[in-house]
């Protein structure tokens, strides 16, 4: 007889040669290649171990000698780049020192009491030993005074300020210096030369009025900032709102004497702004606009008002109302194609409109804490967009501006840095300052 005929082929409904009836989307369901006890159990553990191993590894690096963060790295390379790029474009130092570059701009902020200067320096390339707090780093931070030269770096780097002070200080009188653990912010109490004379209105030989001041002598409203940034004195007149059109008003304080003939020149470029009135004498100001700001040069037009209350400069007596130099800058919209910069923050609008108002390092509360400690009135960045005046430790900012206001209210030699003619125990105005507070004159303390 032949054999019995094979059964019939059953095959899963997955496997068969019909379409399947349950799928999910365009793939069929489907069982894991791997279903044996505790495999995903062992997979995960693996994930752990390796996760654990680079954490490992992580730590070990960072407790090493001379570690330093990513973002520290790029910082310090940038600030090469820039201290190579000034060199080659100024190969005198004579001539450089008494040049506004603004790549090295940016690492400084200034401010001024009646019988003292205090500068604010982000030193790039600080930090390093991990838990030892910078304890390890063997490069110091040398700050000196001298010839009226004023230098800040460090050791085995090229300078972060190099730059011929505008105005004589006092050479009998040392500087009193303040530097953090790492050594990334360094804060210098210079004595001014004489009292009683009016404010410096610029730091370094080069610079015009305000360049990189805490407080600058203008003031900027941004159509939708919402708020007014920049310093001057007197109070604003009240104006109509702003056209539809998209714009910027720039408002300076000038004298009560400036006439609209004084006015010599109101430049407006892509890149830049720049108002000179009365030949210098009166006011001479050049900002470069910040990334982004997308200015219509051919829409800039300008106006002078009365400024409503008394002029300071004025005699007493015969105190007049200031004047008001008013900028108005046309905003073009960007191209689509452009690669925009990352828009301000909301608190900062109209302050970082120009590029040489920025605190990219956060220098402001350190230097208020200095000024402070000076006997001056600070000036921190408050809501709003506006300069808040600091005059107690309690008004200001937690963290290095209290720092900085401990570590220079307890030196000794504070009252000699803050006082014209009195001369320091120490001699001539120059110091090395270690990261862990140490120096060679006693100058130096940590914060």
């Amino acid at each position: 007889m032949p054999p019995f005929p094979p059964p019939p082929l059953h095959l899963p409904l997955s496997l068969s040669l019909s379409p399947p009836l349950f799928v999910q989307g365009s793939t069929a369901l489907h069982w894991p290649l791997i279903n044996t006890p505790h495999a995903l159990v062992g997979r995960l553990a693996r994930r752990e171990l390796e996760a654990k191993r680079a954490e490992d590894a992580a730590a070990e690096e960072e407790a090493s000698p001379g570690w330093v963060r990513p973002a520290e790295r790029a910082g310090a390379a940038e600030f090469a780049a820039a201290a190579a790029a000034a060199v080659a474009s100024f190969p005198d130092p004579a001539t450089r020192a008494a040049t506004h570059i603004h790549a090295l701009a940016r690492y400084y902020l200034w401010d001024q009491t009646e019988g003292a200067v205090v500068v604010a320096v982000h030193v790039p390339g600080g930090g390093g030993g991990g838990r030892e707090g910078g304890a390890n780093i063997k490069n110091r931070v040398e700050v000196a005074c001298s010839s009226g030269c004023l230098s800040v770096r460090r050791d085995g780097c090229p300078a972060v300020v190099s730059r011929r002070l505008a105005h004589p200080v006092c050479g009998a009188a040392r500087p009193a210096v303040a530097v953090t653990k790492d050594g990334r912010t360094v804060v210098v109490v210079l004595a001014k030369a004489a009292t009683g004379g009016r404010p410096w209105r610029c730091l370094f030989e080069g610079d015009t009025d305000g360049a990189r001041a805490a407080a600058p002598p203008y003031r900027v409203e941004v159509e939708g900032g919402g708020g007014r940034g920049g310093g001057g004195g007197g109070a604003v007149p009240p104006r109509p709102p702003l056209p539809s059109t998209s714009c910027v008003m720039v408002e300076l304080p000038l004298p009560w004497w400036v006439t609209k003939e004084d006015v010599s020149a109101v430049d407006c470029t892509a890149r830049e702004l720049r108002v000179v009135v009365a030949g210098g004498a009166a006011a001479r100001i050049t900002r470069r606009f910040r990334a982004g700001a997308a200015i219509s040069p051919g829409e800039a037009t300008w106006s002078l008002v009365e400024e409503a209350g008394a002029d300071p400069s004025h005699p007493a007596g015969h105190r007049r109302p200031g004047k008001l130099l008013v900028v108005a800058l046309g905003r073009a919209p960007p191209p689509p194609t452009a690669e925009e910069a990352p828009a301000c923050k909301k608190e900062e609008g109209a302050l970082c409109f120009f590029a040489c108002d920025e605190d990219a390092f956060s220098l402001g509360a350190p230097l208020a804490g200095g000024v402070v400690a000076a006997g001056g009135v600070g000036t921190v960045r408050g809501e709003g967009m506006s300069l808040a005046p600091v005059r107690t430790r309690g008004e200001l900012p937690p963290g290095g501006g209290v720092g900085v206001f401990d570590a220079l209210s307890s030196s000794g030699a504070l009252g000699a840095a803050t006082t014209p003619g009195r001369a320091g125990a120490g001699g001539p105005a120059a110091m090395a300052a270690s990261d862990d507070g140490g120096s060679e004159d006693e100058g130096a303390w940590e914060f």
